[in-house]
């Protein structure tokens, strides 16, 4: 039994660290709308004088995936994610464990393989030197957004498994 607390205490110490590193994220997605919004307000008035400037476009392409998939745990963890519960609200309240529990099991799974297939990805992009279209950056970089977002989205659904079986959620 103390053992079992023990692993269950230091599962609690590593969760606080991925939430810190998920508030972390979410900071950085909070600069890339910040600089999508200047990007784009740039753009559109220099448009007006007869110029632009060459790759905002691009540029804001590129940081849209990272204000998703960076944003998408810390939305995990505030219980901001899209329910459909219209019948999940009249179950009794050990089936909707039950049922949370699962929910979590299979997006942790689906959320695993999204993250290795995003590995290979990246690491396919670093091996080709594979380049943007206008800036001719290297694009590997830029994908680097989708396994990290995998990857705390899963922990945090780990994280919500332990609130579960801790009953902090009922």
């Amino acid at each position: 039994m103390k053992s079992l607390k023990k692993d269950i205490g230091l599962l609690n110490k590593i969760m606080r660290v991925v939430e810190k590193i998920t508030d972390f994220c979410v900071y950085i997605s909070a600069m890339c709308l910040v600089f999508m919004l200047i990007f784009i307000t740039l753009n559109i008035f220099l448009r007006q004088v007869g110029h632009s400037v060459f790759g905002l476009d691009e540029i804001n392409g590129y940081l849209m995936p990272w204000l998703c998939f960076l944003s998408i745990p810390a939305g995990l963890r505030a219980g901001r994610q899209i329910e459909i519960d219209i019948l999940f609200r009249r179950l009794h309240p050990n089936i909707q464990r039950k049922l949370q529990v699962i929910n979590s099991l299979i997006a942790i799974f689906l959320f695993i393989l999204i993250f290795i297939w995003s590995i290979n990805i990246v690491i396919s992009s670093y091996k080709i030197s594979w380049v943007t279209v206008e800036l001719r950056m290297l694009i590997w970089p830029w994908q680097i957004c989708l396994p990290l977002g995998m990857l705390l989205y899963a922990l945090e659904e780990i994280g919500f498994l332990l609130r579960i079986k801790e009953g902090e959620i009922k």
